[in-house]
């Protein structure tokens, strides 16, 4: 919640809810809150993702943060100067985690779309009711093979 106790007197400013004080206000906002998880052993990423909230609110108050923000104030955290929020992360090891379908699937799923969209602009017609039945028996014909099995 921003605290306006002492900034409602420089109304010569644009008032309390102008864009200068709104940003010196979310600046120390968000200062106390990394100090204090800081203080508490928050892991970075988790004080950075706070930050990015609290800068999220602040932005929809009106207070035009830049997106680096959470950054240049984990930065200002004693031992944090150069921390990255990729620090202790190999990038290749990101991509081992990334499923990919295999082309057969892909196609699979192609085919299938195309063939229910065609089924929704034919529908009624004798072709698609012919076409329904007969996916109907290949469906039924292949659970009836996996409940045998």
């Amino acid at each position: 919640m921003p605290d306006t106790r002492n900034d409602s007197k420089n109304s010569s400013n644009g008032g309390p809810w102008s864009p200068t004080l709104l940003v010196r206000r979310a600046l120390r906002d968000l200062t106390d809150i990394a100090t204090s998880m800081f203080d508490r052993h928050g892991d970075p990423r988790e004080i950075e993702q706070a930050l990015a909230r609290q800068c999220g609110l602040w932005r929809e108050y009106g207070a035009p943060l830049p997106d680096e923000t959470p950054l240049t104030i984990i930065r200002q955290l004693p031992g944090f100067a150069d921390w990255h929020y990729l620090n202790g992360i190999d990038p290749d090891s990101l991509a081992d985690d990334i499923e990919t379908p295999s082309t057969i699937e892909c196609e699979r799923h192609r085919r299938a779309y195309v063939l229910a969209d065609w089924l929704q602009r034919h529908a009624g017609s004798d072709i698609a009711e012919r076409v329904v039945k007969a996916a109907m028996r290949v469906a039924l014909a292949d659970l009836e093979e996996e409940m045998a099995a």
